[in-house]
């Protein structure tokens, strides 16, 4: 007749063994899963800051072809970015002041984007380099005149 041991000193020194090893393990892999998820959080949020800043001075320069002032600019601009910018964000330029047919309307929009999570001090406290804090989103469009 065969015998097996469950029990004993050797089973329970195993199943403390490989707790602490999992532990350990969990410590090493959580920094690096913790800087991945904040980053995928942040880029998507400065993505859509920039995709809305974009589309915004997209918006203010389609108004300005058809002859509109610049006051009127600023304000579909900061109308189409749902309360993301503000005035000072918002720069327009035309190219002959009198809107002659032909010249050309630029509209500017300098946005800076603060960070949502604490990824930044995170990567600098790990060795990294540091991100620019705030992160400028910097767009233009140009459109001309009919």
């Amino acid at each position: 007749m065969r015998r097996t041991d469950h029990g004993g000193a050797g089973a329970c020194s195993r199943h403390t063994s490989q707790r602490g090893q999992s532990l350990v393990e969990f410590a090493l892999v959580l920094p690096i899963f913790l800087i991945l998820v904040l980053s995928i959080i942040d880029f998507g949020w400065a993505l859509r800051a920039y995709l809305t800043a974009t589309n915004s001075a997209r918006e203010g320069a389609r108004l300005g072809v058809i002859g509109a002032t610049a006051d009127q600019i600023t304000t579909r601009t900061l109308d189409s970015s749902t309360g993301l910018l503000t005035a000072g964000d918002v720069t327009v330029t035309f190219s002959d002041p009198g809107h002659q047919p032909g010249t050309s309307v630029t509209v500017d929009v300098t946005y800076q984007y603060n960070y949502i999570t604490p990824l930044g001090s995170l990567i600098a406290a790990i060795g990294g380099s540091a991100l620019p804090d705030p992160l400028p989103i910097n767009t233009s469009t140009t459109m001309r005149l009919e």
